[in-house]
This record gives structure tokens, sequence and C-alpha cells, in this order.
């Protein structure tokens, strides 16, 4: 287990934790084909916007979040998820 699925682990509440397992195995194909590519920017955040904006398309930025936190969960770069959940949330 990583240290970000750690930290997750230890800071969500049970119900929060099970969205988050249930949608990072959702993501897990997209996710995994997108990091076996070269990224077209630093920390993956083209790609990683690219998946929030459709997934999260008219969402709230609660959901945006929960996505990302998922993301996190799944191994993607945060530097490059903060900076696409920055944009999609602002």
């Amino acid at each position: 287990m990583t240290t970000a699925q750690q930290s997750i682990e230890k800071n969500l509440s049970p119900e929060a934790l099970t969205m988050v397992k249930e949608l990072s195995g959702i993501l897990k194909p997209l996710l995994d084909a997108t990091h076996k590519e070269k990224p077209t920017s630093k920390g993956y955040y083209a790609e990683y916007m690219a998946i929030l904006g459709k997934a999260a398309e008219n969402k709230p930025a609660a959901y945006i979040k929960l996505l990302a936190i998922a993301m996190i969960y799944e191994g993607c770069n945060p530097d490059g998820l903060n900076a696409a959940v920055k944009l999609l949330t602002n």
C-alpha cells in the first residue's frame, strides 16, 4: 500500500473510503493506459484535466474532488492532479 493510500484510508470515513475505492476501480484501466504513455505535460496535468473534465461535466466541485481522491488512491501524480483540480473548481 502506498503512502497516499494509507493517508486516504486513515482520513476518510468508511463510507467515503468505499466510494473512493469503487471509483478508483472504475478509473484504473483508464489511468493505467494513461500512465503507460509519455506525459504531454508536467505531471500528467493535461491528461488528468481531460479525464476530470469529461467525468465532471456539470458536476459540483465536491464531485471533482472525490474523483481526484480516487485518482490519487490509484497512483496519479499529486502535483499534476492538484493543478487540474484547481483549474476545474475555481
